[in-house]
């Protein structure tokens, strides 16, 4: 037997939407859910397909069965939702499908450190009406001899910390890219003929690595 189709009224505009701008609307605008009970993701097989989540999700007619519990959301918002919540291993699983919720409903892009250099400069700052300055102090005191004799004289350093090495900004730029793989995947699961009432998502995606094309 054929899958059943959501069901699209003929009046019903289709409208082309971008995969972060459809995220955005379902999590941010019908405030859907990452539910994994939902999505039964526990028991989610290695693929990826709309057959397995549509089942799981009780897809009769563009009707949800479940036990209630939380308002209807559109029947668009659900389907990203439960395909969000469905997201594999492979592509980051559970933890990957809750940062592209919590994203999407603050309407934002993974971040990748932009304008980031890796820098040292002084753990603590002192300023005065000369300026700012790094907070030094004291590290030993040595003898110097003078004419007038050994004197003591302190011996002062500053103590820095390094901000923004080189491996936090790669670690911030890997998980960019682990997030904008995840976004692909929804994107390409997305285009499933009739799969969406009211939407036709485009190619259109977020730059691949933004860091090298400014």
């Amino acid at each position: 037997m054929g899958m059943v189709q959501p069901v699209r009224s003929a009046a019903q505009p289709v409208r082309e939407i971008s995969i972060q701008g459809l995220l955005h609307w379902a999590f941010a605008i019908e405030y859907a859910q990452v539910d994994f009970e939902d999505a039964m993701a526990d028991a989610q097989p290695a693929s990826f397909g709309m057959e397995y989540v549509l089942l799981q999700r009780g897809e009769l007619g563009g009707m949800r069965i479940d036990g209630g519990g939380r308002s209807a959301s559109h029947h668009d918002a659900d389907m990203v939702a439960s395909l969000v919540a469905s997201m594999p291993v492979s592509h980051g699983g559970r933890r990957m499908a809750l940062r592209v919720g919590e994203l999407a409903r603050a309407e934002r892009s993974e971040g990748w450190m932009q304008d980031a250099r890796p820098r040292c400069e002084p753990r603590e700052w002192h300023t005065n009406r000369y300026g700012r300055y790094g907070k030094s102090e004291v590290f030993r005191e040595i003898e110097i001899k003078t004419p007038r004799g050994i004197r003591r004289a302190p011996v002062r350093w500053c103590p820095v910390v390094y901000r923004d090495t080189a491996r936090e900004i790669a670690s911030a730029r890997r998980q960019y890219l682990r997030w904008y793989g995840a976004l692909s995947l929804l994107r390409d699961s997305l285009k499933t003929p009739n799969l969406l009432t009211s939407w036709r998502v485009s190619d259109a995606m977020p730059a691949m690595t933004p860091w090298q094309e400014r």
